[in-house]
């Protein structure tokens, strides 16, 4: 099969990027090295990588119906079910339209209040000398405002969600979602913890659905309202299972990569902090 160039692969494993400590620099020297498009093989995956613009355009798009999503999101349907992130064609056509409403600029300013009174509640309860792990509190955080934009509830009310999505994340999750779904019937190292994990979140979530469709606060303007009052261009709306594919989409999606996003930030003001710090103190000893 003839294939774009891209870097010599080492015996079984070719290249795993991605396992690196800088990613992004090897891709950039990929790219400078063979072109806008390059292939290589990660382990039996096979990788082509576009690196301008209208070309990514073209794909995802003016031909979207050309390709499928790959095979990392094939394999992982089994955890966040057939939500946005893994429905393809028509279905995801449908699902977009439906949620469409939950990204309305009224609903975006809500979620941005949710996120800053949960970062001042955080930032409340540290201590001026105090020692903080910096992940598991971005890790806190992110949970704290899912919980909240999702469900209005808060954390310690959704405790068997919060315990079982550490549980996920903690397994490191993403690795065992290259391995084909049978994998995870094996018992593999976390794997039985992992899947434990899920079935608790699914007891959780759709148990949230049931109060929630026989109560009275359907009007609230949480994510769950927003889902279960959509409807789409023929009227219909989202079943149980449809809504709690979308809330597991958005726990995992939003929960530890939202958090490590976070991480990096922090550490980027504390060394501008560092540096202010560091001018002021010499700009004093001259001014001596």
């Amino acid at each position: 099969m003839l294939r774009p160039s891209g870097p010599k692969p080492h015996f079984l494993v070719g290249n795993i990027p991605l396992a690196g400590p800088a990613p992004l620099d090897t891709f950039t020297r990929w790219a400078a090295q063979y072109g806008d498009i390059f292939y290589y093989r990660a382990a039996w995956l096979h990788v082509y990588f576009l690196n301008r613009p209208d070309l990514i355009e073209y794909v995802l798009v003016r031909n979207p119906q050309n390709f499928l999503k790959d095979r990392v999101v094939q394999n992982s349907r089994w955890l966040p079910g057939t939500g946005l992130l893994t429905a393809e064609g028509d279905a995801w056509k449908r699902q977009r339209r439906v949620i469409q409403p939950a990204f309305a600029r009224d609903r975006i300013e809500a979620y941005a209040r949710c996120m800053t009174d949960s970062a001042e509640q955080m930032l409340t309860a540290w201590r001026p000398g105090s020692v903080v792990d910096i992940h598991q509190e971005m890790m806190r955080l992110t949970l704290r405002v899912i919980v909240r934009a999702l469900f209005e509830l808060e954390t310690m009310e959704t405790g068997e969600i919060s315990r079982s999505l550490n549980t996920i994340m903690l397994n490191s999750i993403g690795g065992r979602l290259l391995f084909p779904p049978f994998f995870r019937y094996l018992p593999l190292p976390g794997m039985r913890d992992v899947c434990r994990a899920v079935n608790s979140m699914n007891a959780a979530v759709y148990e949230i659905i049931r109060q929630r469709r026989s109560s009275d606060k359907q009007t609230s303007g949480d994510l769950l309202s927003i889902l279960m009052h959509a409807r789409d261009e023929d009227g219909s709306r989202m079943t149980d299972e449809q809504v709690r594919d979308e809330l597991m989409t958005f726990l995992l999606a939003g929960h530890e990569t939202t958090a490590l996003g976070l991480f990096p930030g922090r550490c980027t003001c504390c060394r501008g902090m560092t540096r202010q710090k560091k001018n002021f103190m010499k700009k004093k000893w001259i001014a001596c």
